[in-house]
């Protein structure tokens, strides 16, 4: 008897590009999307907003997800995702999700929505902004481990995340997270939370911005400095971590929301 061919898995690959550029207001210039990669363009009526949609329906082993923007001078743009993204069983490789940015003395506010991290989920996460001259940034990334309302408790889940803002190529402000089974065996080391958030304004006056009231159920810690602010967040459950990340948000932007974080992801 033969043996059989090992199956391979079919997974998932995506990837989208936008630019904007001044033109009187900002305009789209540019747009391509791939795969399982898309991008929404919501009619709003100042600020233009965008929003990356996984049409996978969430990452599992091998995925992979891959979007940039591009601002010209002047330009000021708000970007999102659609729902929370969600990290599902691997089998061993990881999910790989990108994001990376070039702001060239423009305005952008990357605000995506929770990563949802499922039991036996491997992801590597990586986000690159880089700043040229007066450019401003404000970007967020939120984590939720596992589903509060199912009573889920994580312990083999795997998360590579790393983060950089640049300007003119110098590093302002990198950081990165890993959790591992070890990590999740340990509590301690989480504090008690279940969903982690971390906020960063990288602006001229950003050193000014008052401290954000913490909300019940949240811990909060804020640092300001040198055209940085930098706020983290540990939570209880993924629902407070969103509203007091909701908060700090609408304080550091002066705006609201982009319209998908209310709406359940509809626009």
């Amino acid at each position: 008897m033969l043996d059989a061919a090992p199956i391979q898995m079919q997974r998932a690959k995506g990837r989208a590009h936008v630019a904007f550029g001044l033109r009187g207001t900002t305009r789209l210039v540019d747009l391509a999307q791939q795969g399982s990669a898309k991008v929404l363009l919501p009619r709003v009526t100042d600020r233009p907003e965008v929003v990356f949609l996984n049409t996978s329906g969430g990452l599992t082993g091998g995925d992979r997800l891959d979007l940039s923007l591009t601002l010209t001078p002047g330009a000021q743009v708000s970007a999102t995702t659609q729902t929370a993204e969600r990290a599902y069983q691997s089998q061993g490789p990881a999910a790989h999700v990108t994001f990376r940015a070039h702001v060239d003395r423009a305005s952008l506010h990357w605000l995506p929505q929770e990563t949802i991290l499922f039991e036996a989920s491997h992801l590597n996460r990586t986000t690159e902004i880089d700043l040229l001259g007066e450019a401003e940034v404000l970007v967020c990334e939120s984590l939720v481990l596992g589903r509060h309302a199912m009573g889920e408790h994580l312990t083999r889940a795997r998360l590579s995340d790393t983060r950089m803002v640049r300007r003119d190529g110098v590093p302002v402000w990198a950081e990165g997270q890993m959790l591992s089974p070890e990590t999740l065996s340990r509590p301690v080391l989480l504090g008690g939370a279940t969903a982690f958030g971390v906020v960063a304004l990288v602006a001229r006056a950003a050193q000014d911005m008052p401290r954000p009231v913490q909300i019940d159920g949240a811990r909060l810690e804020f640092s300001a400095w040198d055209g940085r602010a930098l706020v983290r967040i540990a939570a209880t459950s993924g629902l407070t971590l969103r509203r007091q990340m909701a908060a700090v948000i609408t304080q550091f932007s002066g705006r609201p929301l982009p319209r998908v974080w209310s709406s359940g992801g509809t626009i």
